[in-house]
């Protein structure tokens, strides 16, 4: 594929990639990723030996940004639902800002610039984020981890913040905390020159929530609320807790005041969620803890949440505690039971 215009090889190529994510052909839409890489960089290298320098100037960035939206638009309109709709959670539809003078000067051996540069193009962002969909799809999240990486050694300019939460993503799922941390830390650094959005400090959080952090509230969470780089959101917040209490070895000292709360406190519903009540459920089944038919009654009764496996998890709570359950617990799970799976006969 002919290279002359960078924006309409990747829009080729986005497409090629696209095709890949229905059957998840992930080696293929590697394959395509890692062409487009290798062309483009052979493209700014052949720039960097012919002239010494790689210089724009500021009107032509500006031309250059105008021309990276276009070419953007163009491949954003064969996107899945599911990818547009990523995308602008992400950030990745809104227009590039125009960048200044940038200027690389090639000394005896030139500079390893890669396409992978962010700021080069418009589209680089929507190819990255097209190949992170079918990996995704795949459940290769080893796979976007080892290609976060080769970005982030072979790129000139920083990931954005969007691609950075991405890849911190994939990185939770596979509990790689330094590759995780990484991530974070970049995303961070960048509040110097513009303060990065709420739900991309939040998918870092919830990362480095999945590794499992000592002192993950008080290091990370509430360091992020005091500079503000997040909202003051109850449910987030106790949900971020409970996640990272999941790889404890003694979770219950670690969630102990939020279930005090939890069960003592009328107002705390504000902070309960399917979500939250469903991590609540699964740290008290693992520890046998004796609060899971309090909180049950609390969440169901009271809050008006319900999923049909809390009734399983209600099942197996009892099995294991069933020679502490008084004759009224026994009663109020056998009526339970007879509600949620239509039994007449019990008893």
């Amino acid at each position: 594929v002919s290279t002359q215009s960078n924006g309409h090889s990747e829009t080729y190529y986005c497409a090629l990639i696209r095709t890949c994510r229905s059957g998840c052909f992930a080696d293929v839409a590697m394959e395509y990723f890692e062409e487009l890489r290798s062309a483009s960089t052979a493209t700014m290298l052949r720039k960097v030996a012919a002239t010494g320098v790689v210089e724009h100037a500021p009107t032509e960035a500006a031309s250059d940004a105008r021309a990276a939206q276009e070419d953007r638009q163009t491949a954003l309109e064969g996107a899945s639902e599911d990818e547009l709709a990523l995308f602008e959670s992400l950030g990745v539809a809104a227009a590039p800002s125009p960048s200044g003078a940038h200027t690389t000067m090639a000394t005896g051996v030139p500079e390893p610039i890669s396409s992978d540069q962010v700021a080069a193009s418009g589209l680089t962002e929507v190819v990255i984020f097209a190949v992170v969909a079918v990996l995704h799809a795949a459940k290769d999240n080893q796979r976007i981890v080892n290609m976060g990486k080769s970005l982030m050694e072979t790129t000139a300019e920083p990931l954005s913040p969007s691609i950075l939460a991405t890849l911190a993503v994939a990185g939770g799922e596979v509990k790689d905390l330094a590759f995780v941390l990484t991530c974070y830390h970049s995303v961070i650094q960048t509040q110097k020159t513009a303060k990065p959005a709420p739900f991309v400090v939040y998918s870092c959080l919830s990362a480095i929530s999945k590794c499992h952090v000592k002192d993950f509230t008080n290091h990370y969470l509430e360091q992020c609320q005091k500079d503000k780089l997040i909202t003051d959101d109850p449910e987030t917040y106790t949900y971020l807790v409970l996640q990272n209490a999941m790889g404890s070895v003694n979770p219950m000292e670690v969630i102990g005041p939020v279930i005090q709360s939890a069960i003592s406190s009328d107002s705390y519903a504000s902070s309960l969620s399917i979500r939250v009540a469903s991590l609540l459920f699964k740290v008290l089944l693992r520890s046998e803890g004796p609060e899971f038919l309090e909180l049950y009654k609390k969440i169901v009764m009271h809050c008006g949440l319900f999923k049909h496996v809390w009734v399983e998890e209600l099942i197996l709570w009892c099995d294991r505690r069933r020679y502490f359950l008084s004759q009224s617990d026994r009663q109020f799970v056998i009526n339970e039971i007879k509600r949620n799976y239509n039994i007449s006969d019990l008893k």
